[in-house]
């Protein structure tokens, strides 16, 4: 099932007559990250019921990392940011590797520095 509703706060799924098992991932995604930003920003916060409820059926979906990933943009944002910055410190490490069996240690200092140093 695709949803065609806004995902942007405030979000409301519940009017529409559909059960909460029947909302596709990004619709209960979407409620949670809301429900949990209410209650953090409200003391009074009183849909503590629902928001368990949404709890344990985002639990019990058990969406895998890559599937939340296409549900959830701001995540998908930082994962690839994390993935770029792991490629690039273990090119980096590589690199510092092969300096060290081939580079005396007068000119190890600097090289590694370069290395360090690049964006």
């Amino acid at each position: 099932m695709f949803c065609n509703f806004d995902h942007s706060p405030p979000v409301n799924h519940t009017g529409f007559g559909i059960q909460l098992y029947e909302w596709p991932d990004e619709c209960v995604w979407a409620q949670l990250q809301y429900e949990r930003w209410q209650q953090d920003r409200d003391p009074s916060y009183t849909s503590t019921d629902y928001l368990a409820n949404l709890e344990k059926e985002w639990s019990r979906r058990g969406v895998c990392s890559r599937c939340h990933r296409e549900v959830d943009e701001s995540l998908e944002a930082q994962m690839s940011a994390l993935e770029a910055r792991v490629h690039d410190a273990t090119d980096k490490l590589g690199r510092i590797r092969r300096l060290l069996m081939s580079t005396p240690d007068t000119a190890l200092r600097p090289e590694i520095a370069k290395i360090l140093d690049e964006q």
